[in-house]
């Protein structure tokens, strides 16, 4: 009676547990949270430590209490300025990648294609773009504009009809 129901392939009945899909994409959002966590903590205690480095090294020189005032420590001008350019340098770097990895932490941004989207995004870039593209450009861009345009394609520069003297050997 119910032949052609039976003979009927029936393709097999896929369970999704979405639960699971979703504990996977939590533990994926914290994982990456956390990674972006500590490398804001990592370039924070960098620059912490190379602060307190430059910080020991600016110091000028204060006489204990029985030593003698008038006589200066051995000094080189050479190890200092060297210390000087490599400890403003790391401090530097440091403190940039402490405030790239804090905006990255805090916006939740994993490479450099979310960070332009999201740049864009908090600073009205798709709406500045629209009006830009829209505004008119006065003669003088235009006829600029043209005249580059034209040099870039070649145009305007056919062969000279007038014969040069050969050069001499």
């Amino acid at each position: 009676m119910f032949s052609w129901f039976q003979s009927k392939k029936t393709e097999p009945e896929v369970h999704v547990d979405y639960g699971k899909l979703v504990r996977e994409k939590h533990e994926q959002f914290r994982q990456r949270r956390r990674t972006q966590m500590m490398y804001f903590f990592g370039a924070t205690a960098a620059t912490l430590v190379f602060s307190r480095l430059a910080y020991r090294g600016v110091q000028a020189h204060v006489p204990g209490l029985f030593n003698s005032n008038h006589v200066p420590p051995p000094f080189s001008f050479q190890q200092d300025a060297i210390s000087a350019i490599a400890l403003s340098t790391v401090l530097s770097v440091s403190s940039f990648s402490m405030g790239v990895t804090g905006v990255a932490w805090t916006w939740d941004v994993s490479n450099v294609k979310e960070f332009t989207y999201k740049l864009k995004q908090k600073l009205g870039g798709v709406e500045s773009e629209k009006q830009i593209s829209e505004t008119k450009l006065d003669d003088e861009s235009v006829t600029l504009q043209d005249a580059i345009n034209a040099f870039i394609n070649g145009e305007g520069f056919e062969d000279d009809p007038v014969e040069t003297a050969p050069l001499k050997q």
